[in-house]
């Protein structure tokens, strides 16, 4: 049995194989292209006093901002040229080494409120240093975020806040601390990244080790299980499926039938296929149809209905060798067949009873024996009484069952 469910598992994780390849493909392009990877400089921040002017830029940082020395860049709203009273961020000149330089400080919208505490602490601490009066405390800020270089754009507007002092030019960096970003990446993009991420990487490797350990036999193993004999079965049904042509990944057979479409595997006993028909769903959109998936509808003894999604061209090419195979099994839809399977399923059962009842052949007789010529009549009528009732001219099927199942066609059911 396990050779066998094997070989089926092989099969059905080679299947897989390209649509895990492609989520986890795109798991790891979505992680590396959007800057995701960053969130392992999250994990394992830096503060200020390790870093050096050379090692700075793309640090992500996270440490305490003890001053604020000013303002000298803000980034407003405009519609039509007019101020909305919108700030988006504003930059503050904040020490990096406060023994000898400088950087710019990018506060965002969310941040502003505090930011904007600190900057009137940081004046009110400088009044009082040049008043000589009493000295008000000065609360830290804590920030969190990416060190970038700054722009030309923004480079200029330092020089003017600078008022041309070279002094003060040498000493400030041409860098910022872009607060709450991560990489180029605010915290809560990055996390949306990074679940999308790690979600399409994991789906393709679950999907692929799914299938790696079996799941595509599934039905198989719980179809052999409800044998009596699970073992000779699966010996069986391995011997039909190595021996038998598929068409189109359906194996047919006397006793078995064997799906396996895309991943799935599925084994069923011939006579468990009740009824079984070709299927078009339509999709209307404005009241016009477009597409047509095309599929074969196995409705089963036991009221379970298999959809098996295949070509146009496919399904006719599959029943129509299902048709050969199956001799007890009704083709094509009506509403009558649908009536009679939802009410009487015996019905269908019966017609694989007498397919499976054997015929008696009695085109030849034995000869008697000699000593009784007279029994010779007497048999002959008793042979004649018990031969089925066969078509006497032409070659015809061997039952009425038979040769209804011959003559149906795919658009017209079988009439029962």
């Amino acid at each position: 049995m396990s050779a066998w469910l094997n070989k089926l598992r092989r099969v059905s994780t080679v299947q897989a194989l390209p649509l895990s390849l492609l989520f986890m493909v795109l798991g790891a392009v979505c992680f590396f292209a959007t800057g995701a990877y960053n969130v392992f400089q999250l994990l394992q921040p830096k503060t200020l006093s390790q870093l050096t002017p050379d090692t700075a830029v793309g640090a992500y940082v996270s440490d305490d901002i003890p001053y604020f020395y000013g303002e000298f860049i803000e980034e407003a709203t405009y519609k039509d040229g007019v101020a909305t009273g919108e700030v988006r961020s504003r930059y503050y000149i904040v020490d990096f080494d406060p023994q000898q330089y400088y950087m710019a400080l990018k506060v965002h919208a969310e941040d502003l409120e505090g930011a904007e505490a600190m900057m009137e602490a940081s004046d009110a601490f400088y009044d009082a240093m040049l008043n000589n009066t009493e000295m008000p405390p000065l609360p830290s800020v804590h920030v969190k975020g990416t060190i970038r270089p700054l722009e030309e754009e923004d480079l200029e507007m330092l020089e003017e806040y600078s008022g041309g002092d070279e002094n003060f030019l040498n000493a400030c960096l041409p860098i910022y601390l872009d607060v709450g970003i991560v990489g180029t990446m605010n915290t809560p993009t990055l996390i949306v990244m990074i679940v999308l991420s790690l979600g399409f990487f994991l789906f393709g490797l679950i999907h692929l080790l799914y299938y790696a350990f079996g799941g595509g036999q599934k039905q198989v193993r719980k179809k052999l299980a409800s044998t009596s004999d699970p073992e000779y079965t699966a010996q069986a049904a391995a011997k039909f499926y190595n021996e038998t042509t598929p068409i189109h990944g359906v194996y047919l057979g006397p006793q078995f039938v064997f799906l396996q479409v895309h991943t799935r595997s599925t084994l069923l006993f011939s006579r468990d296929i009740a009824w079984a028909y070709g299927s078009t769903a339509h999709h209307h959109g404005n009241g016009d149809p477009s597409a047509k998936p095309h599929a074969i509808e196995l409705r089963l003894m036991d009221s379970t209905r298999m959809n098996v999604s295949m070509p146009e061209k496919t399904v006719h090419e599959v029943l129509d060798a299902m048709q050969n195979a199956l001799p007890a099994t009704v083709f094509g839809y009506s509403q009558e067949t649908e009536s009679l399977y939802r009410t009487s399923r015996d019905v269908f059962a019966a017609r694989w009873e007498q397919a499976a009842a054997p015929v008696v052949d009695l085109s030849e007789t034995p000869d008697a024996p000699e000593s009784e010529p007279d029994t010779i009549p007497a048999a002959a009528d008793a042979a004649e009484a018990d031969r089925p009732d066969l078509a006497p001219t032409e070659p015809e099927p061997e039952n009425d069952m038979q040769k209804e199942t011959r003559t149906v066609s795919l658009h017209k059911p079988t009439d029962l």
